[in-house]
């Protein structure tokens, strides 16, 4: 339901690359089903892997609008978008924005990586992007989506289908219902089920409107043009990386320190002490050895004779 593709978009562009789309079906926010179209994406690609683009590159969108194409006619004409990473599966309407028509944007994007660690560290993520593969290709890569699958899956599980108000997933064949559903219980379920994502990709937009100057109105709400340029602000990926709270050598040097605070020793003397030690050890050891060849030596020289007393 909705708008049409090819009523809709006349061409995706990466550079001189047209981009193909793919359907996927969303609920808008009264609930109400809607077309939906992705480009630049790997669903179902389980080998996929992302590579970097030219440094001035960019895609370019071409929208056009005309009245009376619309399944729902009492909605008005508005665009909603959704910019993100080709591996996710999203709902433009809950997690994007909304772009009029007949006007241009420029759109800059600033991407950010975050990387956790899995048990027994604190941060306790979840490896989704393995679990993306494994499954072919689909399936939640962050908290949020899985929540929402986990949800999506007890509903189908226990009533047969999803309210499409309380349960955002993307999909294409399940049934959804209008019926009241209580989902207390498996909300908290599929809370503590769902961990932090050990790799996640988060893409900042910043936003230039650019309206063109018409006079003739109504010929602009019959039929008009929207451009959407995006392209990268910054050739740098911004990266925070969470780490061992103490390596191998910080916990050295914490050790050393501790004893220096508490016992009034430092890792120099410590050290030195042990040294010592071995020392004293390695020359009594030495001392032995020596005595003990000293001795065999001894009695390899002067065998013992034996005596006979006449009377």
């Amino acid at each position: 339901m909705g708008t049409y593709r090819q009523n809709f978009i006349e061409y995706v562009a990466f550079g001189e690359e047209e981009l193909s789309a793919k359907h996927v079906s969303v609920f808008n926010i009264q609930g109400l089903p809607t077309n939906c179209f992705a480009y630049n994406v790997v669903w179902g690609n389980k080998s996929a892997t992302l590579t970097n683009a030219r440094q001035r590159g960019g895609i370019e969108i071409k929208l056009k609008m005309r009245g009376g194409e619309d399944f729902y006619t009492s909605t008005p004409k508005a665009i909603q978008m959704a910019v993100h990473s080709p591996f996710l599966k999203i709902n433009p309407f809950t997690e994007g924005f909304s772009i009029r028509p007949c006007t241009t944007y420029k759109m800059f994007l600033q991407k950010t990586q975050k990387y956790l660690l899995p048990a027994p560290y604190p941060t306790n993520c979840t490896d989704y992007e393995s679990l993306w593969r494994q499954r072919g290709g689909h399936g939640p890569l962050n908290k949020e989506m899985c929540f929402e699958e986990c949800l999506f899956n007890r509903s189908i599980e226990k009533f047969g289908c999803f309210h499409p108000t309380e349960v955002i997933y993307p999909n294409d064949n399940d049934p959804f219902c209008f019926t009241d559903h209580n989902l207390e219980q498996e909300i908290k379920d599929c809370s503590s089920e769902c961990q932090s994502a050990c790799f996640e990709e988060e893409m900042e937009v910043k936003i230039e409107e650019m309206v063109f100057s018409d006079t003739e109105e109504e010929r602009k709400s019959d039929k008009c043009t929207t451009i959407i340029a995006l392209q990268f602000a910054r050739t740098q990926v911004m990266t925070f990386t969470y780490s061992q709270k103490y390596q191998a050598v910080e916990a050295f040097g914490s050790i050393g320190g501790l004893l220096g605070m508490w016992m009034g020793l430092s890792l120099i003397a410590v050290c030195d002490f042990l040294e010592t030690c071995l020392m004293i050890a390695k020359y009594a050891c030495t001392k032995a050895i020596f005595a003990r060849r000293r001795r065999k030596i001894q009695q390899e020289s002067y065998p013992k004779k034996n005596v006979v007393f006449y009377m």
